[in-house]
């Protein structure tokens, strides 16, 4: 589970992007460019069968957001490329909304 959240808050991190298009480092920051059931610029990898990835029109800010679902432990992921220059610095923003989570312990 702890994996999980570190992994929707880099995630979120990434999603949300750079505000102004003209210095965009992130393809498709947040999610709105979608081809069917593709979103463009972002792949979802999983190691578990039990974890579904998909987009949805519930979001913090635009129209659309990147979900990870599982009903157990699992690990899942949405991941970008981003293109950052040596010694510089960079400021990513995220939201992450989570429903019913329970701790083990």
């Amino acid at each position: 589970m702890k994996t999980l959240i570190i992994l929707l808050t880099i995630l979120s991190i990434f999603n949300y992007g750079c505000k102004n298009e003209k210095f965009a480092l992130i393809e498709n920051p947040s999610a709105e460019i979608t081809d069917g059931s593709e979103v463009t610029g972002w792949t979802y990898n999983s190691e578990n069968k039990n974890v579904i990835h998909y987009f949805d029109n519930e979001a913090h800010h635009g129209n659309k957001s990147l979900f990870i679902n599982a009903d157990r432990i699992a690990k899942g992921r949405w991941s970008t490329k981003v293109l950052l220059k040596p010694w510089s610095e960079y400021r990513f923003t995220g939201w992450i909304k989570t429903e019913n989570l329970t701790s083990e312990s």
